[in-house]
């Protein structure tokens, strides 16, 4: 949901601003500069945003803001659908366009060209550009979801705090604008040829690089010392990835050139990481990880981080089991509400070192229940926190209200929601709290 006010700001002077749940951000500006625009109250007409207010020069006028037009993918995930937008009405040139936190049955595919205002793809949605298409944003893009694909967005300015994914496996994202990177870039590797084996992104403008870069291997593909990925071009480059994650066992150096980045790798620890996961099991995390081809590993520490981010809380140190393939496990016994990102730092005996793959474990709680994972897509996991609400009944509704089923609740509870439909659920307890979860 965006939450549109005015206020006031010393270089701006009084204007209009927005709020997505994730950031404060300017949304217009009619008069620009710190004199200010003076809105006045913002009105709806019309399912468009009106106030009246002053460009500076002509007195007082009425402006339009923009036509708000939400998606919910009721009805699938082509984005040419009316049926599947709030308003009924596939959004236009003079239209913004919201891909909601809640509220979403389908995510959002491109199947037109299209143009709109402005784009804002909300935290948990996921929008996904075809490779044929272009999405015209004559404003700015702000992407706090997941943005993927191979098509284009053409666009002023992209903001990205949330994950922008090139290709859907390998493939060329395109972006006719310049791109700003507070989130995560995640890009994939799955051979040496960029767009049909390794993911790109390819900018016309100006690149603000920060944030994270999250690297993958696809396909069985295993990299090799001295080789080098074009993952991103633009007309400019400025700034840094401030963390970098990298495969199992792989470690390099990112560069940065006047026009793009490069992935350059320098060396590969003698282990493979077969698999890495990690399931909450009652109200703790439980971590599983399977190596091959073990040589001289000293040990693996556990990290935990809230944000993705900062990796500061170590959950354990593994002594390695020696050369060869093992299995290992340990136990989160703690884990936080809210997000848990997990992974591995797994280091050699002469102190090299590299990251795993990063693992997301979400934890809801509220009103003494906790459920996970979040958002699920075969199972939700009911653990009961509060002891007094075990033998009591719990009843899970859809988003209309419609009561899906009902259940006595155990310590942990655990339901398959495999056939259940796209969307958002609540669980309501006796108590009268309430507590929501997304099926993908």
């Amino acid at each position: 949901m965006l939450f549109y006010f005015t206020a006031y700001t010393p270089a701006n002077g009084q204007e209009i601003w927005i709020y997505d749940g994730t950031e404060t951000r300017l949304y217009t500006e009619a008069n620009v500069g710190a004199g200010g625009s003076n809105p006045g109250p913002l009105m709806l007409a019309n399912n468009n945003l009106v106030y009246v207010g002053t460009n500076g020069t002509t007195g007082l006028e009425l402006f339009v803001v923009g036509t708000y037009n939400s998606w919910n993918g009721a009805s699938g995930s082509t984005w040419s659908t009316g049926a599947s937008w709030q308003n009924g009405i596939v959004p236009g040139a003079t239209d913004n366009a919201l891909l909601p936190y809640t509220g979403v049955m389908t995510e959002a595919a491109l199947d037109v060209d299209a143009t709109v205002v402005r784009l804002d793809v909300n935290n948990g949605r996921i929008l996904t550009l075809n490779s044929t298409k272009t999405l015209t944003v004559t404003d700015n893009v702000f992407n706090n979801g997941i943005i993927q694909g191979t098509g284009t967005l053409a666009t002023a300015n992209f903001t990205n705090t949330g994950t922008v994914a090139p290709g859907v496996a390998a493939g060329i994202l395109n972006i006719t604008g310049n791109f700003i990177n507070q989130g995560t870039v995640a890009v994939e590797l799955g051979g040496t040829t960029a767009g049909t084996q390794y993911d790109r992104l390819a900018v016309t403008g100006a690149i603000t690089a920060g944030g994270i870069l999250d690297i993958s291997l696809i396909n069985g593909f295993s990299v090799a010392n001295g080789q080098t990925f074009t993952i991103m071009t633009g007309s400019s480059v400025t700034g840094t990835f401030s963390t970098v994650n990298w495969p199992a066992g792989v470690s390099g150096t990112i560069s940065y050139t006047a026009t793009s980045v490069q992935i350059n790798i320098t060396s590969t620890l003698p282990l493979t990481l077969l698999s890495f996961t990690a399931r909450l099991n009652a109200d703790k995390v439980e971590l599983n990880w399977k190596t091959a081809d073990e040589i001289n590993t000293s040990y693996f520490e556990v990290q935990r981080s809230n944000d993705g981010a900062g990796f500061n809380n170590v959950i354990a140190n593994i002594p390695a089991a020696g050369n060869g393939n093992h299995n290992y496990t340990t136990i989160d016994a703690s884990p936080a509400s809210g997000s848990n990102y997990y992974r591995l730092k797994m280091t050699d005996r002469d102190g090299r070192f590299k990251y795993s793959n990063t693992l997301l474990i979400r934890i809801e709680e509220n009103g003494g229940v906790r459920l996970s994972p979040v958002p699920a897509a075969s199972n939700i996991d009911i653990t009961v926190t509060d002891q007094s609400l075990i033998g009591k009944k719990a009843r899970i509704f859809d988003n209309t209200g419609k009561q899906i089923m009902e259940i006595t609740l155990k310590s942990n509870n655990s339901i398959n929601i495999s056939g259940w439909v796209t969307g958002v659920y609540f669980v309501k307890t006796e108590n009268g709290k309430a507590i929501q979860f997304i099926k993908r």
